[in-house]
């Protein structure tokens, strides 16, 4: 466990939902987005990679038996326990980190890693990746996305790692540098409730390399 890199994160969960997920329009699109490129079947078993609060964790309850969620800040663990106690073992919290990951190979029937691996030290990047291939059961999935910004990922960089080891089914922008213009769509509550951010997401899968902002890909072994 990268303790330094624990601390981060034990300090960010300082206070409840720090992305912002409850009351930012962009990050709830995200998340939508995100879900929408799984393929709508039955998965046995689930990894989620960097649960945080539970939020993506609530929508894979939909469509799992088993969901094994993690996260490297136990203050967000100990928020998930309280929060999912009434689904019993159908949810089992850990704090793992993402680099020492503790399962047997081809346990999963899905692996969903939103935002995360960019946080680790580059040097870990492919080990990450040939992790997760591991883990991965052969008819599986897994989603993965990322932000495409300065100092997280260039756009092809993250389709050639995640092609070095996968076989990429999609690949989908999940949200846009658009819906940042101003500050305004993401602020203002009634604006979600128009076509702005359809519009706007239409243009960025014209223009991915352009305008997206965040960038999913769905892929299997």
């Amino acid at each position: 466990m990268d303790l330094c890199r624990q601390k981060r994160f034990e300090d960010l969960y300082s206070k409840e939902d720090p992305w912002g997920i409850k009351n930012v329009y962009a990050e709830k699109v995200r998340l939508e987005n995100s879900f929408k490129l799984i393929p709508p079947k039955h998965y046995p078993q689930i990894l989620e990679l960097g649960c945080s609060e539970g939020a993506f964790t609530s929508k894979l309850l939909n469509i799992g038996d088993k969901i094994y969620a993690v996260d490297i800040s136990e203050i967000a663990i100990n928020r998930c326990k309280t929060y999912f106690s009434e689904f019993g073992d159908k949810v089992i919290f850990s704090v793992q980190d993402i680099t020492e990951l503790k399962f047997e190979p081809e346990s999963f029937d899905l692996i969903t890693c939103l935002e995360v691996i960019y946080y680790p030290p580059r040097n870990f990047l492919l080990e990450i990746v040939d992790t997760l291939y591991t883990l991965l059961k052969k008819d599986g999935y897994i989603l993965i996305s990322v932000g495409i910004l300065p100092g997280y990922f260039k756009y092809q960089e993250f389709i050639n790692l995640v092609s070095r080891r996968f076989k990429i089914v999609k690949i989908e922008p999940v949200t846009t540098n658009l819906f940042k213009l101003g500050g305004v769509i993401k602020r203002i509550p009634i604006l979600s409730k128009t076509k702005i951010y359809e519009l706007a997401m239409m243009i960025t899968r014209k223009f991915s390399r352009q305008l997206v902002r965040h960038l999913a890909i769905l892929a299997t072994k």
